[in-house]
């Protein structure tokens, strides 16, 4: 089995047609199809069902687009390894992040990054854990930085490091009715409307059980936006809420809001760097997970000792 069989299987289950795969590629089709043919022969299993306009993976075709995705990442490290110890190249990084990542931990890290490899190239997607974490097992993204999630420990290819615990709050408008308030109850929460951010299950079921566990209505999520920027305009202009993890509080006051006085956790959880062994070899990687160890800790020192105050 070569890597060109490989690469040519990958275009036509990214494109779903032989036609359109010969022409990204620039095969003839008739000459795709024999070696697609050649490639199942060897495998001993069909990849693909043909379709009236095209044609779709068969389980035994998931499994190897998933595994020949990963060996062309794996390729791909190797080559950027190699270049990085002939001090050719600096390196290439995908990194899915969470919103509290992006905005709080991230920039300052990939700062330090490109101050020693001022060539470095760093791709960045934003997003949730519920698609982050796929993306990542799927070889989209060499490393996700947000929520640590239980399921990832029991892949032996990926490697979690704890870097913080991070605590939600309910953020309004410095003028809310609620704000002048010394205790916020889920009861008088679930009477404003809410602007949502993209939540994963996880995040979601903790909300829903801290209004559940005060018997109250739950809040109703009448904005979805996957901005910071737009939600917290609409919470600063109206009497919105909205869910914001503490490390985004001090940008939020910036901005005209103020965390409401609840009583109880709402939302607490586990956050830190998730990526697979073979990505932690690249300098460009190490570079980064070592700025972002410094990264937390010099953004939560100052918060930690105000609480501790």
């Amino acid at each position: 089995m070569t890597s060109r069989l490989l690469q040519q299987f990958l275009a036509i289950a990214e494109l779903g047609s032989l036609t359109a795969a010969s022409a990204a590629i620039g095969i003839s089709q008739p000459a795709l199809t024999k070696n697609l043919r050649q490639l199942e022969t060897e495998l001993g299993v069909r990849l693909f069902h043909r379709r009236p306009r095209g044609v779709v993976l068969t389980p035994f075709g998931e499994i190897l687009r998933r595994r020949a995705q990963l060996m062309e990442r794996e390729y791909a490290y190797a080559m950027s390894e190699i270049d990085a110890l002939k001090g050719t190249h600096a390196g290439s990084l995908r990194i899915g992040a969470g919103p509290v990542w992006s905005l709080s931990y991230l920039p300052s890290a990939i700062v330090a990054v490109h101050e020693l490899l001022p060539d470095a190239r760093i791709d960045v997607r934003i997003g949730a854990g519920g698609t982050l974490m796929p993306a990542l097992c799927a070889g989209e993204i060499d490393l996700y930085a947000g929520a640590l999630r239980d399921h990832a420990s029991a892949d032996h290819d990926l490697v979690q490091e704890e870097l913080t615990e991070i605590e939600s709050a309910v953020v309004g408008r410095a003028g809310h009715p609620l704000a002048a308030l010394d205790n916020v109850t889920p009861a008088a929460m679930s009477r404003y409307p809410w602007v949502q951010f993209p939540l994963d299950a996880e995040t979601h079921q903790r909300l829903q059980g801290y209004f559940q566990r005060a018997g109250a209505l739950q809040p109703r999520m009448v904005v979805e936006t996957t901005s910071y920027a737009t939600g917290m305009a609409l919470v600063r202009r109206g009497d919105y809420l909205a869910l914001l993890a503490r490390p985004l509080l001090s940008r939020a006051a910036a901005e005209g809001l103020v965390a409401l006085p609840t009583r109880g956790s709402i939302d607490r959880f586990s956050a830190g760097v998730t990526y697979r062994r073979s990505v932690a070899n690249l300098p460009i990687a190490r570079l980064l997970l070592t700025a972002l160890r410094t990264a937390v800790a010099e953004h939560d020192a100052p918060a930690a000792a105000l609480a501790s105050d």
